[in-house]
């Protein structure tokens, strides 16, 4: 298994103390097994029961690590919970993680734990059944009556949490974006998850389709949380995690490196709020998310209610009011130029150390469109998401997660680039725009983009530093996926793929079509059926231009089945292997007069492109020194001096 920061997420969340004794377990086919410690729970070193002290009645926390699929009926599973809450002491917790054998991702073609695909959506050996959504929550209200009982959804996995959802605060629509994080098996992608979770969300099903489950049961934890982010994906001294709670939004930092980061949103708080007053948009005044309550690298801001701007777009688009969404976009971007005290743009060293050194030519460049604006205070981060729209058509509109916020110049025309790519440019939404070009009629021009691009890639390496994100881990570690992009594009060359043939007969030539079935290699093959003698020459004209083809033929009559001969206007590798440059024309003129039935069998051959080249080269090569040496036994045979010695070569019988 993968190391990575997100992987302690689970058991941060809890919050044990350490002076807790805890209890590490999960299921095996061998049984229960035990981890000595947390360190052993993450690399996934177990040990049997036998191997360790384990004592009933000994743990604060048991955190148990169930297998979905279970031997029996739901008094099984609740007999299974209750043997493993008996390690727990009497006023003890039970942390349960469990994965949805009905979770979106597997329907979607998600391997499971054991590679299959769709193996917990089939029918399962006798005596074995998977625990769906409403399975485990009767069997644990009937264990845990009386006791406390949450539910928690960590996202996307229980591995590698970014986010940890609960009862009290599900997903929204458009959160759901994580699809690639299996690194052990490869999968399919036969639909988009994003967009299915969307749907799923709308319909109040999302428990049901969760990926996974943690529930608590027993004792509650030391406080309520509805829902955490964390963002620990991060260079030292910026690691932080959200915390949605019932009197606010807490941002903590995540070590001690990172509480001077925090402790800078207060000033931001101050600083930024006064920069936006006065700007309004539709009507609604800017403001930014006030805070309530500062610890020492703890920031507790006010819960604003309301759907963020992007929510607001996405759902005029659904409804295909874009000409709305287009006017509420471009009306934002343009406020951004509104704002007071804005200065002509200049370099500075801080400026470099979070965007990166461009040459006073690149600036210049850019400079030549129009100048380049700051304000005093720039939150880079004002992106759709991060603008909530309070409710009621007078509520304010109120900037959150302003943590990127500096105090030295940065081009206004950079947020709104940002703006619009971290919207337009996800989800297809561009395309809802029709030839619309937001950047252009903003006037940031292609020149402007290029460097804005930059400057953006330049600031999340300044963001990440050092770490790897479990995405980029994804494509160094992860096993690949095929997407429903690549599958539509095989089943259209599957319905293309049938070949042309043309049979000669006494009546003439005629013309069939035959369907060509691949097997697991790769191969085609068919059958050509017909009276014996009725058919004296065929042409098979398969579609393999530019390709390099094995061709075998088999011809099969009352005694059995022989080789069949063949021509083929391609370039012979070998008497099977043909190189074609044109489309390909396969010949059979050599049919015994009791065939009737012709086996086809092709395989393309798929080789570097660099050998292909260099195989024409050579075979051209190859074909202008055989007709010039054709040339010159041509000018030999008619020489003078081959027919004097004619009569020499005679006598020694070389003629």
């Amino acid at each position: 298994m993968i190391e990575h920061n997100r992987k302690d997420n689970c058991i941060q969340f809890l919050g044990i103390g350490e002076e807790e004794r805890v209890l590490f377990c999960r299921d095996t086919t061998e049984g229960l097994w035990f981890y000595p410690d947390r360190e052993t729970w993450q690399s996934g070193e177990l040990y049997p029961q036998e191997k360790l002290t384990v004592q009933r009645g000994s743990y604060d926390d048991v955190i148990y690590r169930m297998d979905a699929c279970l031997k029996g009926d739901r008094i099984d599973l609740q007999n299974k919970m209750s043997r493993v809450f008996e390690y727990a002491v009497p006023q003890g917790r039970l942390v349960l993680l469990m994965d949805n054998p009905y979770a979106l991702h597997l329907f979607a073609g998600e391997a499971d734990g054991h590679g299959e695909l769709f193996g917990s959506l089939q029918r399962h050996p006798a005596g074995q059944r998977m625990i769906s959504y409403k399975m485990l929550k009767e069997a644990l209200i009937n264990v845990f009556s009386g006791e406390h009982l949450r539910w928690y959804y960590p996202y996307p996995t229980i591995d590698f949490p970014v986010c940890i959802y609960s009862e009290d605060y599900e997903p929204k629509a458009g959160e759901c974006t994580e699809s690639f994080y299996n690194f052990e098996h490869a999968r399919l992608e036969l639909f988009s998850e994003t967009d299915a979770f969307d749907e799923v969300v709308k319909s109040g099903l999302f428990p049901e389709f969760a990926n996974c489950y943690m529930i608590v049961a027993g004792k509650p934890l030391k406080k309520k949380i509805y829902y955490t982010r964390y963002s620990n994906e991060r260079a030292e001294g910026l690691r932080i995690r959200t915390d949605i709670l019932p009197d606010g939004v807490c941002k903590a930092a995540a070590d001690a490196a990172s509480k001077a980061h925090m402790e800078r949103l207060a000033r931001w708080e101050e600083r930024l709020g006064r920069q936006l007053a006065g700007l309004k948009w539709e009507g609604r005044r800017v403001q930014v998310n006030r805070i309530v309550r500062k610890e020492p690298g703890r920031v507790t801001f006010e819960y604003v209610p309301g759907i963020s701007l992007e929510q607001r777009l996405d759902e005029l688009l659904a409804e295909g009011d874009n000409e709305k969404a287009k006017q509420l976009l471009f009306h934002f971007c343009s406020l951004l130029r509104q704002q007071p005290d804005l200065e002509p743009f200049v370099c500075t060293e801080t400026f470099t150390s979070v965007f990166g050194t461009f040459s006073e030519e690149e600036w210049a460049a850019v400079s030549e469109e129009g100048s380049l604006l700051a304000a005093p205070v720039t939150d880079i981060d004002m992106i759709c998401r991060n603008l909530l729209l309070g409710e009621g058509e007078d509520a304010a509109v109120t900037v959150i997660d302003y943590e990127w916020t500096f105090d030295f110049p940065i081009p206004a025309d950079y947020v709104i680039y940002r703006m619009l790519f971290f919207y337009l440019e996800f989800g297809g939404r561009r395309e809802r725009f029709g030839d619309f070009d937001f950047y252009e009629a903003l006037s940031i021009t292609k020149r402007r983009r290029e460097l804005f691009a930059q400057m953006e890639t330049n600031f999340q390496r300044y963001v990440q530093g050092d770490v790897t994100l479990l995405s980029d881990a994804y494509y160094v570690s992860g096993k690949p996926v095929l997407s429903i992009k690549e599958i539509k594009k095989q089943l259209f060359l599957l319905e293309k793929s049938r070949i042309r043939l043309r049979l000669k007969t006494a009546g003439g030539w005629r013309e069939e079509e035959r369907a060509m079935k691949k097997d697991a290699d790769g191969i085609v093959s068919f059958t050509i059926d017909f009276a014996p003698g009725e058919v004296t020459e065929i042409e098979l004209l398969p579609d393999v231009s530019g390709a390099l083809l094995r061709t075998c033929l088999l011809q099969e009559d009352a005694e059995g089945s022989r080789e069949l001969a063949f021509t083929a206007n391609g370039i012979s590798l070998n008497p099977l292997l043909y190189l074609f440059d044109e489309p390909a024309e396969i010949r059979i003129t050599e049919l015994c007069p009791e065939t009737h039935r012709i086996y086809v069998s092709l395989e393309v051959v798929a080789l570097p492109d660099t050998f292909v080249v260099e195989s024409k080269r050579s075979l051209c090569d190859l074909k202008e020194t055989l007709a010039n040496r054709d040339e010159q036994l041509n000018n030999l045979y008619h020489s003078t001096s081959w027919r004097i010695t004619r009569p020499l070569r005679k006598l020694k019988g070389n003629e």
